[in-house]
């Protein structure tokens, strides 16, 4: 398979994350109001869908090194689809958040095989060039998904969001049945592990691999933060409609992704570590102006602006964490993503469900969760550069992006 062809086939893959989040945002007031239920039970629904991808990533990797990859992914991909079908029909909040939680469950095949199938294709630095394409391509769905998102609620009602949903789940799996050949070759599938976690269980005991997780993983709970509570804060808050909201989560996705053209370049001419700092010095500076603005009674615009600003170091950071933490691990690095993976979607769960149990009706909770997260990714990132990292890593930038 050529890489131009591979490239677009993931991109379109990795589209399914901030789909299933930033269209489903936008239609959280509107749940609400239909289904009688507060907003802070609304905002549950994200973390739920985040649980389960947490639940996921030790289950979709091992199986996709047994059975090849195909199979995990059109089984995710299935169970996607038919969790989207629940959630249009959901009849109660409680149905709903079942059914993100297994729409997590089955997008999260998407993202753990998805890197194992570049790896089955490309050697180190071309895996590093198709991810940075790939990354292009599905940045358009961020930047679509909340728009789409604003127009499907209005035009239709919160439910037509998750029956698109469904659809595109379909779509995918059909482009995997008919486009994407088995990449892992039956003499290169490994023999079944007699202790499959040991690899994750050396993972956690090393500290500076645990710190820089949890570097990019307060990073991403931040952004996780804002998706949660943006759609009550400007909705309900501020009076935005659906549709001028969808223009503010576009917003956030091109700021993550300048973030990440701009990481590219940091990351050549300082190093990750302390292209690291930078962003996290960034991050915490961009929240406690936004803190500071919350708390002085600003309006939407200047909120926006300082929220954006904060947003955008993710692509800063996120990558920078990763790179540096999976350097440490690159003899197990399957079991080392996986655990990265649970840190950073845990990260997020626990931080949509802090704005949750803190949220009265003001943006205040949403900008002191930001800034609580940037806090402890900056303390982390400063706590010295880890064993075996190098300042800088000529033709191999970290680019990959959120678990979303």
């Amino acid at each position: 398979m050529s890489r131009r062809r591979l490239t677009w086939i993931l991109g379109a893959l990795a589209a399914i994350g901030p789909l299933s989040i930033d269209t489903a945002a936008v239609a959280f007031p509107s749940i609400a109001r239909s289904l009688g239920a507060s907003i802070p039970a609304v905002q549950l629904t994200l973390a739920a869908y985040l649980g389960g991808i947490v639940a996921g990533q030790l289950i979709h990797g091992p199986l996709s090194d047994r059975l090849g990859r195909r199979p995990p992914l059109l089984g995710g991909l299935s169970l996607y689809t038919a969790a989207s079908v629940a959630g249009a029909l959901a009849p109660t909040l409680q149905v709903l958040w079942a059914a993100r939680f297994a729409q997590g469950l089955g997008a999260c095949a998407v993202i753990v095989v998805s890197r194992a199938v570049v790896r089955d294709h490309c050697a180190a630095r071309e895996a590093a060039s198709v991810y940075a394409s790939r990354m292009l391509v599905s940045g358009v769905a961020p930047v679509v998904a909340p728009v789409l998102g604003g127009h499907l609620v209005v035009a239709f009602g919160w439910r037509a969001v998750f029956a698109v949903l469904a659809a595109a789940g379909l779509a995918l799996a059909l482009l995997v049945a008919l486009a994407l050949p088995e990449s892992l070759a039956p003499a290169g599938a490994p023999a079944p592990a007699r202790h499959p976690l040991r690899g994750a269980a050396a993972a956690l005991r090393d500290g500076s691999f645990v710190r820089l997780s949890l570097v990019g993983g307060a990073s991403e709970a931040g952004l996780f933060a804002c998706i949660s509570a943006a759609p009550f804060v400007f909705i309900e808050r501020f009076g935005l409609s659906p549709e001028r909201f969808g223009l503010v989560g576009a917003a956030n996705a091109l700021a993550v992704v300048g973030g990440a053209l701009v990481n590219r370049r940091l990351v050549r001419r300082v190093g990750v570590a302390r292209a690291l700092r930078a962003g996290t010095t960034a991050a915490t500076v961009a929240y406690a102006a936004l803190a500071v603005a919350v708390h002085m009674g600003a309006g939407a615009a200047l909120v926006a602006a300082f929220m954006i600003a904060g947003v955008a170091t993710v692509g800063i950071v996120l990558p920078s964490a990763t790179a540096g933490a999976m350097d440490l691990r690159g003899e197990r690095a399957g079991s080392a993503s996986a655990v990265l993976g649970l840190v950073q979607s845990g990260s997020g769960v626990l931080a949509s469900g802090a704005v949750s149990l803190l949220a009265d009706g003001t943006p205040r909770p949403m900008a002191l969760v930001m800034l609580a997260c940037s806090g402890v990714a900056l303390a982390l990132s400063r706590r010295g550069r880890p064993r075996g990292e190098a300042d800088a890593v000529p033709g191999r930038d970290a680019v990959i992006g959120p678990v979303r």
